[in-house]
């Protein structure tokens, strides 16, 4: 492991991430927390509408961005041959699901991972998840450049007490509208 004061700084921003994730219909809203609520992110898509926002909390201020979710670029992994996989008969309960250990070693990074066949994947975007791992992983732990990172879902839920909002595709007050992708993806208002 790299003890540098590099690594030392780059690690904070991966201490107390939150991710949770929410499905209701067509809709799906990821909300990530990074160091600490250094940087916070929310996604929204609405797959009957065919649109998303994207907003952004951190250091630059608070961003929003609609666009079609054709068009929202997740910085997509592809499916890799090279890729290595191994599946093991070791499995644990997290959050309710059944996950099978695997690891995978891709582009010279090892990484394990607790995935679950229970979520239905097609509720998500292209790219949000790695094509490589067979299933929805709710764990994951890599080590990349001397960083050892454990990413482990902390919720996830299909029931919403207020979907209307927690769905809202509305730039919330605030948050400085930023243009994204096509002409016609304009700001969504009440």
């Amino acid at each position: 492991m790299d003890t540098s004061i590099q690594k030392k700084q780059a690690a904070v921003l991966y201490n107390n991430n939150v991710q949770k994730i929410y499905f209701h219909g067509d809709s799906l809203r990821v909300d990530y927390s990074m160091g600490r609520d250094m940087l916070k992110t929310t996604v929204i898509l609405d797959y009957k509408k065919g649109f998303g926002l994207m907003l952004s909390d951190g250091p630059m201020g608070k961003t929003a961005k609609h666009d079609y979710i054709s068009n929202m670029n997740f910085n997509a992994i592809t499916k890799d041959s090279t890729a290595v996989l191994v599946e093991f008969e070791e499995s644990k309960t997290i959050l309710g699901y059944e996950c099978k250990k695997i690891m995978l070693k891709h582009n010279g990074v090892l990484s394990t991972h607790w995935v679950t066949q229970e979520i239905d994947m097609n509720m998500l975007p292209e790219g949000f998840t790695n094509p490589n791992i067979p299933g929805f992983p709710l764990e994951s732990v890599e080590v990349a450049d001397g960083l050892e990172i454990t990413r482990r879902a902390s919720a996830i839920k299909f029931e919403i007490d207020d979907p209307d909002t927690v769905f809202n595709l509305v730039n919330p007050p605030g948050y400085q509208y930023q243009f994204h992708g096509s002409d016609s993806a304009q700001p969504i208002s009440d």
